[in-house]
């Protein structure tokens, strides 16, 4: 995997990273809305689906499906469908969450971990599991995208679709006009930073959705006044619906950040260089280019921020002087804060959601996986159903 992530040196990183900012401006993020709007109300129609049978919902994994598919189309014109699979890809999801121990290894030894990794033959990567079987398709997807982009550049291949999408896509972008004949290791090296993206712009996201999910649930007051400030809006449709107006909501606002809070972003440390300043910290100065890392669970349960810091209180948020000095802790995807306002605020004034055998701990931090891993396997299942209708 060539991205971000990836990279070792300090320059390196700051250079790959540039690349990116322009896709998640907040001028881009509003001519996502089409495509999130899409998306959520295929989401929705899943939940009536579901309704209807009266079957168990595996909601947490619907959450993923329906981020990875948001990515992917964002990336590359073309949504994976995950929402559109009977198990929304169940093996798939399970599969990037299962990357815990190539993460762990990763740290230590990034470059033998990740030429060991990329080197298994495609063939094995079918044949280990239904996991691994489904990366592997969903790496095969990527390159096969990127050639399609490709013919694109070159003038092999016209896409009318795109011509008429108001969002300009990330890999058709980065690719230009101009591109020159891809090498084999090139495609590679696309392919590695499609995965990454699909990966960072799925989980956790998915995971804030999950959070918010199950503390709605089991806070039927919380609930209560987030429907209360939704019932003047017309949430029938997604399209109807306006980000600016969703964001100027105290409550929803303060849900979607207690939200973010407590799912963590990702689990693990983030290592950090300052190449040419001394970092201060208490009474402790550190070096330039001394590594440092600290995990977000720490940061967010600092009982000096966020007193009982384990407790989903949006109230937290609602104190002026205090979200300014909290936010100063957020730095999540603004595609994050548009999906989650609109998604949260579509599902729970149309549907009446019922957790189904969902213990705490499956939404509690339990190790270190990259993403966060729950103390409990398991997920977040529900049982949904249209408000206004009685549950047989």
């Amino acid at each position: 995997m060539a991205g971000t992530f990836a990279a070792l040196d300090h320059d390196d990183h700051q250079r790959r990273q540039q690349r990116w900012i322009l896709f998640f401006s907040p001028t881009a993020i509003a001519s996502l809305k089409p495509l999130l709007d899409t998306h959520i109300e295929k989401l929705s129609s899943r939940l009536d689906d579901f309704a209807v049978a009266g079957q168990v919902l595996p909601i947490g994994n619907a959450f993923s499906s329906l981020n990875m598919d948001i990515v992917m189309e964002y990336a590359t014109g073309a949504a994976y469908n995950n929402l559109g699979m009977e198990d929304f890809n169940q093996s798939l999801v399970n599969c990037f969450m299962g990357f815990g121990p190539v993460w762990r290894c990763a740290k230590s030894l990034p470059t033998l971990t990740l030429t060991l990794f990329m080197s298994i033959p495609g063939w094995a990567m079918k044949a280990l599991s239904s996991k691994t079987r489904e990366y592997r398709m969903l790496q095969e997807y990527c390159l096969r995208q990127i050639d399609v982009l490709e013919k694109e550049a070159k003038g092999q291949r016209k896409d009318m679709d795109h011509e008429k999408k108001p969002y300009k896509t990330i890999f058709r972008e980065l690719m230009g006009p101009q591109i020159l004949p891809l090498t084999r290791k090139t495609k590679v090296s696309l392919r590695g930073q499609l995965e990454e993206l699909v990966g960072a712009g799925t989980e956790p996201v998915a995971h804030a959705l999950r959070i918010i999910t199950y503390h709605l649930c089991t806070n039927p007051k919380i609930l209560q006044k987030l429907r209360e400030e939704l019932t003047p809006l017309d949430t029938s449709k997604s399209q109807r619906l306006s980000l600016e107006t969703l964001q100027k909501l105290p409550y929803l606002s303060a849900i979607i950040h207690e939200g973010i809070r407590l799912s963590y972003g990702v689990a693990t440390r983030m290592g950090r260089v300052a190449p040419d300043r001394v970092i201060v910290y208490g009474r402790w100065k550190i070096p330039p280019g001394t590594p440092v890392s600290m995990t977000t669970a720490l940061l967010w349960h600092n009982e000096n921020i966020f007193p009982q810091s384990h407790t989903f209180a949006p109230e937290r948020f609602l104190d002026p002087e205090l979200k300014e000095k909290m936010e100063s802790c957020f730095a999540p995807f603004s595609r994050a804060y548009a999906e989650l306002y609109l998604t949260v605020a579509v599902l729970f004034s149309r549907f009446d959601i019922q957790l189904y055998d969902t213990p705490i701990e499956n939404i509690q931090l339990g190790s270190d996986g990259y993403m966060p891993i729950m103390k409990r396997t398991g997920g977040v299942r529900v049982l949904v159903k249209r408000r206004g209708q009685q549950r047989q």
